[in-house]
């Protein structure tokens, strides 16, 4: 698996390559139930279409909120996780 440091801002940008890569940090962190890779990996996401202030304004998440999502201090309720997942174009598929 890439490590999220040495992600470039293509491969980032690449919604095709985000979503494995979101995928696999999920995948691998289902069991030792560490997300912090994950939810660092949303903030590149969301940093490469946004600025903090207007993706807090797009998805009706308070900036301490999301910084505290992204930092992984704070776990997001499901509805704020879909917001956030939306708001970057994606969505959780359970298969």
């Amino acid at each position: 698996m890439t490590e999220l440091d040495d992600l470039t801002l293509e491969q980032i940008e690449d919604k095709n390559f985000f979503i494995n890569y979101m995928n696999e940090c999920l995948a691998k962190h289902l069991d030792d139930e560490d997300y912090t890779e994950f939810c660092n990996a949303l903030e590149l996401a969301a940093s490469a279409q946004y600025n903090i202030k207007n993706f807090s304004i797009k998805t009706g998440i308070t900036r301490s909120q999301i910084y505290q999502i992204f930092r992984g201090i704070t776990l997001p309720r499901i509805d704020v996780l879909m917001k956030i997942l939306k708001t970057l174009g994606y969505s959780i598929k359970i298969i």
